[in-house]
């Protein structure tokens, strides 16, 4: 399995939609943005592949498949359960397609690239400093000016949304 086979390029590169068998997308279209077009890890891939729903689909297919094949006993339960990620997967991308007709091209603001692969189905965009979602990803501090840059999107109220990785906040 190649994570290629998404129809997702690195990030802030331009992609054509795509389709997959069983998975119906509604296509990519790269935000265009400085900010978004950072590199995420490794060869500019993000890490944060599995909230890519076409990918994520591909590797519950792969996995049911792989899982049969090895336990054939209990293939049909594999299949049905993948059968019903499938079902729920394709509720999420119908979710994603209206936030992106009812919202095209909004801007929001993310404190980690978490949601890259979420964003670009939705046709939404990213405008937040790279240098602040490159610090908070690497477990340092932003510099001064990037959070003042983000505090003036927020206060200025120039993003429709702020994502955060809960994991990462400390009560």
């Amino acid at each position: 399995f190649e994570l290629a086979e998404s129809g997702h390029e690195e990030p802030g590169h331009e992609e054509a939609g795509h389709e997959e068998a069983g998975h119906e997308d509604a296509g990519h279209e790269d935000s265009g943005t400085e900010e978004s077009g950072h590199d995420h890890g490794a060869g500019g891939a993000n890490e944060h592949v599995f909230y890519d729903l076409a990918v994520a689909g591909l590797v519950a297919d792969e996995v049911a498949e792989a899982l049969s094949e090895k336990d054939s006993a209990n293939a049909q339960t594999y299949r049905d359960n993948v059968t019903e990620f499938n079902k729920r997967l394709d509720e999420l991308t119908a979710q994603v397609a209206a936030i992106k007709t009812a919202n095209p091209d909004a801007p929001v603001a993310q404190t980690e690239p978490l949601a890259y692969y979420l964003l670009l189905d939705a046709g939404l965009k990213d405008v937040t400093p790279a240098g602040l979602q490159d610090a908070v990803e690497a477990g340092q501090s932003p510099s001064a000016r990037d959070i003042a840059a983000t505090q003036d999107l927020l206060r200025g109220r120039q993003v429709r949304a702020l994502i955060y990785n809960t994991q990462a906040v400390d009560e």
